[in-house]
């Protein structure tokens, strides 16, 4: 078994903006990084870390003369006056800064993109950042295909190399990859034990082309990893799709090199859900999972519920915590139960940070109330981290959005999870 953390930094990108509108998430890596190197212990180092998808990657996405139409179609503001376009455009007017500071390794290469979004910030809010959606039901593919395999390729080495692939990501499409490669490694190295994922998350994930309401890649890992195709569609207006989607899909589906789906129903348990649609809700008919069903009668770790333009607070700590009226050691034990009874050997767990309350975590693209309070969130971690029966052999930590962050508040609270997992994980050795 792998026993030292490796992080590996993915800038994907190219979903989060069109996520609901949502764009900034490319750069989650980059600021927790930052933030990192100015606090004690030192959790990144240069011997454990690696960034393996850069800004670089989406500029060449974007210059190409293909895609740059496309990408702007979808950037184009309906209503604000072009404050989200703009931020982009800034991006890409200095492109050549950016990568300059990189290489020069200034400490903050995103410096002007801070600057533009607090001059602006009495004027942008979440509601502002809301594109149109595009009926192109595979937006942007051929771009995450290309990631794709670059975090394949990654994750795999990172287990040949004895060390534990901790992925931070832009959007959440990048879980399907570290999948995927962690797949790829068990079928070349482990006689093809099966895996068991444990999805943290507000929001199911469980769309496919056929099903998708706005073409976003963010919203459908599950159904690249569980295969889903048209029949899955059947409980909601079909889209259509063209014989070069429905080929590019089948890619995607089969990227880890086998014709069977990556992962099985049985194989998969969701935590923290709030979120999903009629057709998703059947999905988990048949998937184990917990929904987190706090409400204005129930305590909460800091949950807001919005109620027009007002917020209500109720307090609450981790111990008051429940889904389905379990406690949290109940659903950890259950989770862990229910992966070994159906044959899992390993675990790779996918926390996307909207499953924190969405006041604790501002800088997120899909916020929700009601979640999980920051203390939850570590206690599972690390009872999931610690256990011995199926072992982690990899983690996913996704959406962290600093552009639309408050006080770098997400960007501090990712930090101190990622602490948190690494300064009580039994296998890991601290540098």
């Amino acid at each position: 078994m792998p026993k030292q953390i490796k992080f590996l930094g993915v800038s994907s990108g190219i979903c989060a903006p069109t996520a609901r509108g949502k764009m900034g998430a490319e750069l989650g890596f980059a600021a927790i990084k930052k933030y990192a190197n100015t606090q004690k212990p030192k959790i990144f180092k240069k011997t454990n870390v690696k960034q393996i998808v850069s800004l670089k990657d989406l500029y060449a996405y974007i210059d190409n003369p293909k895609y740059t139409k496309i990408f702007f179609n979808d950037l184009k503001p309906p209503t604000i006056k072009g404050l989200p376009r703009k931020i982009y455009e800034s991006i890409i007017t200095n492109r050549e800064k950016i990568l300059s500071d990189i290489k020069g390794k200034k400490k903050n290469p995103f410096t002007f993109l801070y600057k533009f979004i607090k001059k602006n910030r009495k004027k942008i809010s979440h509601d502002a950042l809301v594109f149109p959606h595009s009926r192109n039901v595979s937006r942007h593919i051929k771009y995450l295909y290309k990631i794709f395999e670059k975090i394949i390729y990654n994750v795999h080495e990172t287990l040949l190399n004895e060390q534990i692939p901790f992925v931070i990501a832009g959007d959440h499409s990048t879980a399907a990859a570290t999948i995927a490669g962690i797949k790829q490694y068990l079928a070349a190295e482990k006689q093809d034990e099966r895996l068991g994922v444990i999805w943290i998350d507000a929001h199911v994930d469980g769309h496919c082309p056929y099903s998708t309401p706005s073409g976003n890649y963010h919203g459908m890992p599950i159904g690249i990893a569980l295969g889903l195709n048209r029949n899955y569609a059947k409980n909601r207006k079909e889209n259509i799709l063209s014989l070069q989607n429905k080929v590019e899909w089948e890619k995607l589906c089969t990227i880890h090199g086998s014709a069977e789906p990556m992962l099985k129903k049985e194989e998969l348990v969701y935590i923290g859900l709030r979120s999903w649609e009629p057709h998703e809700e059947a999905l988990l008919e048949e998937i184990k999972h917990y929904k987190l069903t706090r409400t204005d009668e129930t305590k909460s770790g800091g949950s807001k519920l919005r109620k027009g333009e007002e917020w209500k607070t109720f307090p609450g700590t981790a111990d008051e915590f429940h889904m389905k009226n379990k406690s949290l050691d109940e659903i950890c034990s259950e989770t862990i139960t229910h992966l070994k009874n159906n044959g899992c050997k390993h675990i790779y767990i996918s926390f996307d940070i909207d499953s924190i309350d969405g006041n604790i975590v501002p800088g997120t693209g899909t916020p929700e109330p009601y979640g999980l309070a920051v203390d939850e969130v570590k206690y599972m971690l690390n009872r999931f981290w610690n256990n011995t029966e199926v072992p982690v052999i990899g983690m996913e930590m996704v959406e962290i959005n600093p552009l639309l962050d408050e006080d770098n508040k997400t960007v501090k609270t990712a930090f101190e999870i990622i602490k948190s997992v690494v300064n009580n994980n039994e296998h890991n050795q601290p540098q």
